[in-house]
């Protein structure tokens, strides 16, 4: 936490306060999909393609909405609108949990609620991998990306590890309500850091695409990190139906086994994020090679038939995902001005949630047709040879990309002396 260092106690005990509540949160979100995905499954007697139904009905209006949610956390106080969000999720979350106490739900009902839930984290989820670089000068900022998406990967694998032991100990409907306790610590970290007066950047509106635009043409590797992002998203990082499935097909549908497979991913996820922290700047071939780490070792985990040695490879999993999941977000996110990087890292989110629904269909047809542990042999190899495919060609892109990459500085320097 070098980040927190140098500051007066007070500014540092806010800082502290808003990430442990930024963590909570993203946790809390991770606790409501898996929930709720395992509440689908429950309904159906086809629980792949219910599951898939569930996924696909949350990532669309993440996709719709991403770019706008970009644009939002660029011009927008980012405080504000991430308290408004978590309010409405609250309230989502209330509506799931008490319907589903009292008997009354049923998949239209999963459906709609995964469609708004869908729809506000889409707008706020810029806002929230931005915010605390705002609390830093530009020249500490990396250390604010490098927390942040610590603080995403970990909760990608944690979250679905407390909803298992939540959902295993006290059922789904007590999650959910339970759950609730995450967005009120967000909503109480946003209030208490003083985010709520931060500054917007005030752009005229014609610059909102094209200066992206501009951006990104200058930028190939950062072009072909967001490829390579995208597919892994689409088919490696599929943890909340791959080791749902799993649990539910090949260990007999046991919601306290769910929470065992994946608290074993929280341990690797943990445990990489203590070494990963530290890393503020990434080159892209690093980044990329961590993606075949991935893969491969998605692929040698689904091809391990017995299910105690297949649960131990699950802490490696856990730990290259969040290896690579945070080298290619700290490499998108310092390679971008602090004016425009709401919207780069939106139009990440949208490409990263774009794709799982081609994914969801895959695996959850690899699942249905030739088993549970299928889709992490299907998706790793595919993860694993793109990634290597991209990273081939390397030393032939080296000299132009060079050439057309700038520093985040001078890139930020650039835009603004141009208008």
């Amino acid at each position: 936490m070098r980040a927190l260092s140098r500051w007066p106690s007070t500014a540092a005990i806010r800082y502290g306060a808003l990430i442990a509540g930024m963590l909570l949160g993203n946790i809390g979100v991770w606790i409501h999909r898996v929930s709720q995905i395992w509440l689908a499954m429950s309904l159906s007697a086809t629980p792949g393609k219910s599951l898939s139904y569930v996924i696909i009905a949350q990532t669309v209006p993440s996709v719709l909405l991403a770019i706008v949610g970009g644009v939002l956390a660029d011009k927008v106080r980012k405080g504000r609108l991430i308290i408004f969000s978590q309010g409405f999720q609250l309230a989502l979350t209330l509506i799931l949990g008490v319907l589903t106490l009292s008997n009354h739900i049923t998949s239209f009902h999963i459906i709609i609620i995964a469609l708004l839930f869908g729809a506000t984290i889409a707008l706020e989820t810029p806002a929230r991998q931005t915010i605390l670089s705002e609390f830093l000068p530009e020249d500490r900022v990396k250390q604010a990306v490098a927390i942040n998406t610590t603080i995403y990967s970990v909760s990608r694998v944690v979250g679905p590890a407390i909803a298992g032991a939540l959902i295993a100990t006290f059922g789904v409907g007590t999650s959910f309500l339970l759950n609730i306790i995450s967005y009120l610590s967000l909503i109480g970290a946003v209030y208490y850091s003083g985010a709520l007066s931060h500054k917007t950047f005030n752009y005229p509106a014609f610059h909102v695409g094209s200066e992206t635009v501009a951006f990104l043409k200058r930028q190939h590797a950062l072009l072909i990190i967001l490829l390579a992002f995208s597919v892994m998203s689409c088919f490696g990082f599929n943890f909340q139906m791959t080791i749902g499935l799993i649990a539910k097909l090949e260990f007999s549908n046991d919601a306290s086994l769910y929470g065992l497979l994946s608290s074993l991913l929280a341990v690797g996820a943990l445990a990489s994020s203590l070494i990963t922290l530290k890393y503020n700047v990434v080159s892209a071939p690093i980044a990329l090679i961590s993606v075949i780490i991935f893969g491969a070792t998605l692929l040698i985990s689904g091809n391990i038939s017995s299910h105690s040695f297949f649960a131990g490879s699950l802490v490696a999993v856990g730990f290259f995902a969040t290896v690579a999941y945070t080298l290619l977000s700290t490499y998108i996110q310092t390679s971008s001005p602090q004016h425009i990087r709401g919207r780069i890292v939106s139009l990440s989110n949208a490409l990263n949630t774009g794709s799982v629904p081609l994914g969801v269909i895959a695996l959850g047809y690899f699942s249905d047709y030739y088993g549970a542990q299928y889709t992490f042999i299907f998706g790793g190899a595919i993860v694993a040879i793109f990634a290597a495919l991209l990273l081939l060609p390397w030393s032939l892109w080296s000299e132009r990309i060079s050439g057309a990459a700038l520093e985040p500085n001078q890139t930020s320097d650039k835009v603004k002396n141009s208008e």
